[in-house]
């Protein structure tokens, strides 16, 4: 039954095309939904719904884009999508928008993700275990407490500066987000903010450090880093920001002179 039910559906797709009748997006969205693509194969179905009534250029790297491996086009439609949101935010993007600019046809990025919220999720997720990722290549491996602090606030500033756009587009766009969506994002952040708690918690343990509540003292101090951006719009160097929160942060945990 299933199977002659889709065979029907390749004939629809084949029959608008010779009486040149066109879907809606959200009827490609549904077609291609019922109608998966396997194997790599595009059926008369996905041919039609990825073939477009634009001018011919572009043409070619959309066809390409929709023959590339799933993870690979995944990937495009992620970095096309973190373009589109620095540049005009999550509200201003449509799908449609983000498959011009993914070099796909607009009905067949539903195939790949099954709303905006979807790719809102990827993408800073995305973000947020890169950051994560490169705090673990940059942490040092031997270090006392104090080495490991230092070394956390550098690398957390030089990010804030570096990828200024990117980390204000997590705080901004994260409301969007709900439920499961919001709880694996939320879990990201976690796991980051975890590494400068464990800092702080070594340093109480061993008198280093004086703060009354470890969990308070990691938000109190990752807000404060976050001014950087705003200093570096001061115009202040970005050596001078960096020595300076390093002092501070020292100060907020009142930290013991050795």
């Amino acid at each position: 039954m299933k199977l002659e039910f889709i065979e029907s559906l390749i004939e629809l797709a084949e029959l608008s095309q010779v009486l040149e009748l066109e879907y809606s997006e959200d009827e490609c969205r549904v077609l291609l939904s019922l109608c998966p693509l396997s194997s790599g194969q595009l059926t008369p179905l996905h041919k039609y719904c990825l073939s477009s009534d634009e001018p011919e250029e572009g043409c070619e790297m959309r066809q390409e884009n929709a023959l590339a491996p799933a993870k690979d086009v995944d990937q495009m439609i992620v970095e096309a999508a973190l373009e589109l949101m620095v540049e005009n935010g999550f509200a201003a993007m449509s799908m449609r928008s983000l498959a011009k600019k993914a070099g796909l046809h607009a009905g067949s990025i539903y195939h790949y993700f099954s709303s905006k919220q979807d790719v809102l999720e990827e993408v800073l997720d995305s973000l947020l275990q890169q950051r994560l990722n490169d705090w673990w290549e940059r942490k040092p491996k031997v270090a006392g407490v104090l080495s490991l602090l230092d070394a956390f606030v550098i690398f957390h500033v030089q990010r804030t500066l570096e990828h200024a756009r990117e980390e204000h587009l997590v705080h901004v766009e994260l409301h969007h987000l709900q439920g499961q969506q919001l709880s694996r994002v939320l879990e990201q952040d976690d796991a980051y903010t975890r590494e400068l708690s464990e800092i702080i918690r070594s340093g109480v343990a061993t008198g280093l450090f004086r703060v009354p509540e470890v969990e308070l003292a990691t938000r109190s101090l990752l807000g404060m880093l976050g001014a950087a951006a705003s200093l570096s719009m001061a115009r202040m160097s970005r050596t001078t920001i960096t020595q300076m929160l390093t002092q501070m942060a020292r100060r907020l945990l009142w930290t013991r002179h050795t």
